[in-house]
């Protein structure tokens, strides 16, 4: 009796030596990695560290590239249509996976069909921050002050959607406050913008505003983390300066376009996994704020569902929505 193939099993065995022929010569050209957010800002500088040493590891040239706008709604969909060959990469947030679909009724991308999850990278606490000339001196006095004159005290964020903006929503929900939430095309033109006294404060990423509040340029009244930062040993999280059970921590992770091929989203996870398990790395995310989450695309994915389903009543009862 002879053995039969179906047609389906005879092309799955002519397929894999080429899938597998893809992933052990790619990358055969630069590959790009896209940036939601405008230079200078978290998501930007650890997309550079990142490349750097990815292009290192893969003996390729890997390039930076920002897309800012609709607080990264243009990045996502720029990689959501780009060719699923592994070229196209994006330094994601939270905001594009768990916020922008819930506030924005066409963010031009499908957060849950769109992409495939490559590895988590990096997580980060947020940190409210005044300028040294600010009258504000404690996670008190803000709410103080939101509390006697409501809608006249404004934050910046890296723009709608951002992490930073959900920090200054939930905030604001757990204070029972209100804020005027003012979104700029990142965490540089918002601190630029708290600098030159446009707003009076911002819920910004550990990362980019360790360096001003080290220089003394910036106040921190707390962190958004369930700890202290081990870099601010003593400035309190928010939650230990009165507002219990206020958490908002930030994570960001390499996404691909849906259907990248599979050995090729598999090395690349390998390898980012190897540049976070080296000390050196670690020390230089340490240094900015930032801990490594090194982590399997099973894993990736269910940290994304998790901060979907987190979020999503905050959104809701904010009533966030942008048409």
């Amino acid at each position: 009796m002879k053995t039969r193939f179906s047609s389906w099993a005879l092309a799955l065995c002519l397929a894999l030596p080429a899938t597998q022929s893809l992933a052990e010569d790619y990358p055969a050209a630069p590959v790009r990695l896209v940036v939601p957010y405008a230079p200078g800002g978290t998501t930007d500088l650890l997309a550079r560290l990142l490349a750097k040493e990815l292009a290192t590891r893969l003996s390729g040239n890997v390039i930076v590239e920002n897309k800012t706008g609709a607080g990264g709604n243009i990045a996502a969909g720029f990689v959501a249509r780009s060719r699923p060959d592994g070229y196209t990469l994006m330094m994601a947030s939270v905001g594009q996976f768990a916020i922008n679909p819930l506030i924005f009724s066409k963010p031009g991308y499908d957060a849950a069909k769109d992409f495939t999850p490559i590895a988590a990278v990096a997580e980060v606490p947020n940190v409210l921050v005044t300028s040294k000339s600010s009258p504000l001196h404690s996670v008190q006095d803000v709410i103080d002050q939101a509390r006697e004159k409501p809608d006249q005290l404004p934050f910046a964020s890296s723009g709608n959607g951002s992490s930073n903006h959900l920090a200054g929503v939930l905030f604001s929900t757990l204070a029972d406050i209100r804020l005027i939430h003012v979104p700029y095309k990142g965490s540089a033109p918002g601190l630029q913008a708290l600098y030159s006294g446009d707003v009076a404060m911002m819920f910004d990423n550990l990362s980019s505003s360790l360096p001003h509040i080290r220089s003394g340029e910036l106040r921190a009244l707390g962190t958004t983390s369930t700890s202290r930062s081990p870099q601010l040993p003593d400035v309190p999280t928010i939650a230990e300066a009165g507002l219990a059970g206020y958490e908002a921590s930030a994570w960001f992770g390499i996404v691909a376009p849906a259907g990248i091929p599979a050995g090729i989203a598999a090395r690349l996870n390998s390898e980012i996994g190897a540049i976070l398990e080296d000390a050196a790395i670690s020390r230089q995310l340490a240094d900015m704020g930032m801990t490594p989450i090194p982590s399997s695309r099973a894993d990736f994915q269910k940290r994304i569902q998790a901060d979907m389903e987190k979020w999503k009543p905050v959104v809701l009862k904010a009533n966030l929505a942008i048409n």
